[in-house]
């Protein structure tokens, strides 16, 4: 068995732009083996690739804390410096 970790945007729910990495499924995924090792590695492999693909943490977004996709942090970093 193996287990798919996908990383979506906080914000695909009530998303600021149609361009939404998760609205498009341009998302982050990994793939791990059926370990808890495999799983953590896999985790970290997937947070590591958003980070360098400018996915951004997010304290609290509509309620939720995580991940922001690289089109929605560009219209939040705009908002919040208007």
């Amino acid at each position: 068995m193996s287990v798919v970790i996908e990383l979506r945007c906080v914000n695909y729910s009530a998303p600021l732009t149609d361009e939404c990495f998760s609205l498009i499924d341009k998302g982050v995924f990994a793939h791990a083996e059926d370990s808890q090792k495999s799983v953590a590695s896999a985790y970290k492999l997937a947070l590591d690739f958003a980070f360098n693909r400018g996915w951004v943490e997010a304290p609290k977004v509509n309620g939720r804390t995580g991940m922001i996709c690289p089109n929605c942090a560009k219209l939040l970093e705009a908002q919040s410096s208007s």
